[in-house]
């Protein structure tokens, strides 16, 4: 199930229809067009898709073409790209030891510390190295005679 917040038509110029939608997570706007090409009765399909946001922190103010990247990259400038862990809101964050992170590459389960505020069991984790970029996404698990641990389902190589 996915919400519609918004939709409102810029421009109606037929056969063309030129939308704006303000959609929940998981809106496939190809699937909006044919749902309305359905109900009407004519058809549609999308001729163009142009993202303006996705959550609070892709917006078009802070987008650069790829053109963009390629030239900044170019002359050394990295301080536009954003940290992935920044993106994962609804993880918890846990700092791990270099030593643990060969141990969460090779999929092992590594026991969480208990100084730290621990989430219960299957909560959404981020291991984030103490520099804090991400080393991978994953899920509380209980490890026998150890408590609390972490297990990754997606590790950035």
């Amino acid at each position: 199930t996915v919400e519609l917040r918004e939709l409102e038509i810029e421009e109606l110029a037929l056969p063309r229809l030129t939308l704006r939608v303000v959609g929940s997570a998981g809106t496939y706007m190809r699937s909006l067009a044919e749902d309305i090409g359905h109900r009407t009765g004519v058809g549609a399909h999308l001729t163009g898709l142009r993202r303006t946001r996705c959550g609070d922190l892709l917006t078009l103010g802070n987008s650069v073409t790829l053109q963009q990247v390629k030239e900044r990259l170019q002359q050394g400038n990295q301080g536009f790209l954003l940290n992935p862990a920044e993106f994962l809101r609804d993880h918890h964050p846990v700092v791990f030891a270099e030593s643990s992170e060969s141990r969460i590459r090779d999929g092992q389960s590594v026991p969480l510390g208990t100084t730290e505020e621990i989430p219960g069991l299957n909560a959404n984790i981020k291991a984030l190295r103490p520099c804090g970029s991400l080393i991978a996404i994953g899920k509380t698990v209980l490890l026998p005679g150890e408590g609390t641990g972490f297990r990754a389902t997606k590790v950035l190589i």
